[in-house]
């Protein structure tokens, strides 16, 4: 069973690898016609899955070490493949054993960097209030972002100012962003601003 899969593996290949401890261990000890010899007997072994000898014992020698080799490798091939498509049907790579949930993840297209946030938002837009704005949200998705930048843009060309809407949500602690003629005073603000008015 195990013979009839390396032939498959083998047959199916174009070719087969040569390893360059091939030409230090066994072909450079060996004559010009010696190493043709070795070459043919090997490539026709690889199209036909079949062994012709030799009559010199040292081709004979090489020749069946670099087939035990292809062997192997197709051997390995194919259990690869095989263990590839078993994960395939099983929704993908399992994890390794060392693999645990402390390890940072890769990028996943998420903003967690102040920087990648800034890069994000117009150039009207205070970048502190902006960060400070994003520290509030979970992970906020690179299309999520873009959607507040749009809004934010729109606000501008309004003749509104978005940093108003981002203190707003800050200091109130919400995610959504509010037009900033649309923001109620809360009691407070209300309060201060009556306090600093001037009577006379």
């Amino acid at each position: 069973m195990e013979e009839e899969i390396i032939k498959e593996e083998i047959l199916q290949k174009a070719g087969f690898p040569i390893y360059q401890d091939y030409w230090d261990k066994y072909l450079k000890k060996l004559s010009g016609d010696q190493v043709k010899e070795v070459f043919r007997i090997v490539f026709h072994f690889s199209s036909t899955y079949e062994i012709e000898e030799s009559d010199d014992l040292a081709v004979e020698m090489v020749i069946s070490t670099i087939i035990d080799n292809l062997k192997r490798d197709a051997l390995k091939r194919s259990k690869q493949s095989k263990a590839n498509r078993d994960n395939g049907k099983k929704g993908g790579r399992p994890k390794k054993a060392n693999e645990t949930q402390d390890k940072p993840n890769k990028p996943n297209g998420l903003l967690d960097s102040k920087k990648d946030s800034k890069l994000s938002v117009p150039d009207f837009v205070d970048p502190s209030l902006w960060n400070e704005y994003l520290k509030g949200r979970k992970k906020p998705t690179e299309y999520a972002v873009n959607l507040l930048v749009k809004k934010i843009v729109k606000w501008k060309e309004e003749g509104l100012d978005p940093n108003d809407s981002l203190r707003h949500s800050v200091e109130n602690g919400y995610v959504g962003l509010f037009k900033p003629k649309q923001i109620k005073q809360s009691a407070s603000s209300r309060a201060d601003e009556i306090m600093n008015m001037d009577l006379s």
